[in-house]
């Protein structure tokens, strides 16, 4: 049985985080060892001790990219294969020294600014848009597989327990994911503004930021049919997702898009902006706008919101879409049959 060490190498790991989770869920074959070196890596990693082990190594300076002991634990571990998860920019120093095979994984829109050494034998990024950022590297596009939570809730019990005192009859149009300038979620609220005097709608957004930019959105919200519920756990998102008829997620910079493959994998319409690698991820099974035109995503809000059948029809392409291509498992196998080719 090969070994694989899995290194996540930055301090924002959301997207590494779910990627080395899943691939290590689905490849029960292999041994998998888990390493980080943030404080945030380190509370996610708890979550991966049922599929391997988690090992921490002394805090270091989290941007650094130096690793205390990483060489000596390739060693101990009897370590067959490093799998590292980058965001692009520098190859930390320390990855030079590694004598077994390596597979990298990019997956921010960053250009890798390093030469690809001979012991990294399958660079992998999540989209094309991703893999064209550094050409240079010739990564393998292999799209990220994303784990749907299956939904227990009825609508009526849905919206009592989350949405109190809202009829169960409006229609929900949501957003969950960070709230960060970089993906615009004060046009979220702009387009809930717009169609305040809609009844039929609710406007539901969940996530978590800095606390001072968090304020600001709140005093940005001129909209009764509006509510923001913070950070939410797993399975109270897989059941907005579930109940909402539209997702509207308008972002300036995705290198695959992890918050929008969750609403397709339960069948609600996807509304975002036209860059980056939302084209290629979301495809026919949503619409897609020019960046930061609001009046447009206004009209496409409620053409599927105002429309059943159109939304019947963007939500079976969306379930298909996500069916078909961001599979945990099907990703799995590719990184799978990867692993069994790594030599040195």
């Amino acid at each position: 049985m090969k070994t694989v060490l899995h290194i996540i190498n930055w301090i924002n790991i959301r997207g590494s985080e779910r990627i080395c989770f899943n691939t290590a869920k689905y490849s029960p074959k292999y041994k998998h060892v888990f390493v980080a070196h943030t404080i945030g890596c380190k509370n996610a990693l708890e979550n991966f001790e049922k599929y391997g082990k988690v090992v921490i190594l002394p805090e270091v300076t989290p941007l650094s990219f130096e690793y205390i002991g990483i060489l000596d634990l390739i060693k101990s571990e009897d370590i067959d294969i490093v799998h590292l998860y980058l965001p692009g920019d520098d190859l930390p120093p320390y990855v030079l020294s590694i004598k077994v095979p390596i597979i990298l994984t990019i997956l921010c829109t960053k250009y890798c600014n390093f030469k690809r050494p001979p012991q990294m034998k399958y660079v992998v990024a999540s989209s094309k848009y991703a893999a064209s950022l550094s050409p240079h590297l010739n990564p393998l596009v292999v799209p990220a597989g994303v784990e749907k939570v299956e939904p227990k809730l009825t609508r009526e019990d849905f919206f009592k327990e989350v949405l109190p005192g809202i009829s169960t009859h409006v229609k929900i149009v949501s957003r969950i994911g960070a709230l960060e300038p970089l993906k615009h979620p004060l046009d979220f609220i702009k387009v809930a503004n717009l169609l305040k005097d809609d009844q039929s709608l609710i406007f539901v957004m969940a996530g978590i930021g800095e606390e001072s930019y968090l304020n600001y959105l709140k005093s940005q919200v001129a909209s009764p049919n509006f509510r923001f519920l913070g950070k939410v756990s797993e399975d109270t998102k897989s059941e907005i997702l579930d109940k909402s008829s539209v997702y509207l997620y308008p972002t300036e910079f995705e290198a695959f898009g992890f918050s929008v493959v969750e609403p397709m994998s339960h069948g609600c319409p996807v509304i975002s902006y036209q860059n980056t690698a939302m084209p290629e991820v979301i495809g026919d099974s949503g619409i897609l706008v020019p960046t930061n035109d609001i009046s447009a995503l206004v009209k496409a809000t409620t053409s599927i919101s105002g429309n059943e059948s159109k939304r019947s029809i963007l939500s079976l392409l969306s379930k298909d879409r996500w069916g078909s291509l961001y599979q945990c498992q099907t990703y799995a196998n590719t990184i799978t049959s990867l692993y069994e080719n790594c030599h040195i």
